[in-house]
């Protein structure tokens, strides 16, 4: 193998699960992350891979989406940035699989449970250090689950550790984490299933046409995180600016009613000093008054 190859790349991954003779990997991978009761014995490709797309849009959507034996459906996807905006996206592609399922004149005993399941290279859920989550509808108080139709699973790549979770089941979490460092496969992958992963990504590595496209996508997936980091630090910015003139308008608001406070102490005061020198007068005239009658009476006060 002449060069690693990132098995998280779009590229990479479309080869892997989204070919028509690979789908035994797409099989092993959805036993693994799902467990099921019934094991899924094989999948048929809802959309194929298709190379044109990557020659003529570099940045499209790896969106891997299959149906098992028993007619239920799976969406698999590599997501390799994070925004605010993912969990929305998640559910909405959710939902858009789900009522695509109901043709015009069926009814609703039609649809069938629908398992999207999202690889994130980067952490999504900040207050738990659990690399596998499992969404759906319930009562959370309850704990009484609405149906089991809705299903989002979400592994998270950074959490895993293989020091401490390297079980059999968690093979494709140690490929899809570590791939991107190896030249050969380890010891402990071992397997056909995993031989033939790797088998794809020395393909990828060793044939001139496979390793440039690979290479573009790579190009343009560090073009559109470092665009989307660009955009995240502006919100980020305008964020904290705003939040500033929101500070400063308060404070100016603070300043103002504090004023405002002051005038109408002084104002008391200036009432005050009003009412006590009208007192004074009042005083002033009685003393007049007094002094005038006293005159009139023949006294002659002193001072």
């Amino acid at each position: 193998m002449e060069h690693p190859i990132d098995a998280t790349n779009d590229y990479a991954f479309a080869r892997l699960f989204a070919v028509e003779q690979n789908t035994p990997l797409l099989v092993d991978f959805l036993n693994c992350t799902l467990n099921p009761d019934k094991p899924i014995l094989s999948v048929t490709l809802l959309n194929p891979f298709d190379e044109r797309e990557f020659e003529t849009d570099k940045l499209c959507v790896v969106d891997v989406l299959a149906r098992d034996q028993q007619g239920l459906v799976y969406q698999v996807e590599i997501q390799t940035t994070s925004n605010t905006h993912l969990r929305n996206r998640m559910l909405y592609n959710w939902s858009c699989l789900y009522k695509k399922q109901l043709e015009k004149g069926k009814f609703f005993d039609k649809l069938r449970p629908v398992y999207a399941i999202w690889i994130l290279t980067e952490n999504l859920i900040h207050d738990s250090s659990d690399f596998q989550h499992e969404f759906g509808i319930a009562d959370l108080q309850r704990q009484v689950k609405l149906t089991d139709h809705m299903q989002i699973h979400m592994l998270e790549l950074k959490k895993w550790a293989k020091q401490t979770h390297s079980l059999p089941q968690h093979r494709w979490l140690h490929f899809f984490n570590d791939s991107k460092g190896w030249l050969s496969l380890p010891d402990n992958l071992n397997t056909p299933i995993m031989r033939q992963a790797m088998n794809i990504l020395e393909e990828i590595s060793d044939k001139e046409d496979n390793y440039y496209r690979y290479m573009a996508i790579e190009e343009a997936t560090i073009e559109r995180a470092t665009v989307e980091r660009q955009k995240e630090d502006a919100e980020a910015a305008l964020k904290l600016t705003k939040a500033k003139l929101q500070a400063q308008e308060e404070q100016t608001n603070q300043l103002k009613s504090q004023a405002q406070a002051q005038k109408v102490q002084v104002q008391e005061k200036e009432a005050q000093v009003q009412e006590q020198q009208t007192r004074a007068d009042l005083a002033q005239k009685e003393v007049e008054n007094l002094k005038r009658l006293l005159h009139e009476a023949g006294i002659n006060p002193k001072g």
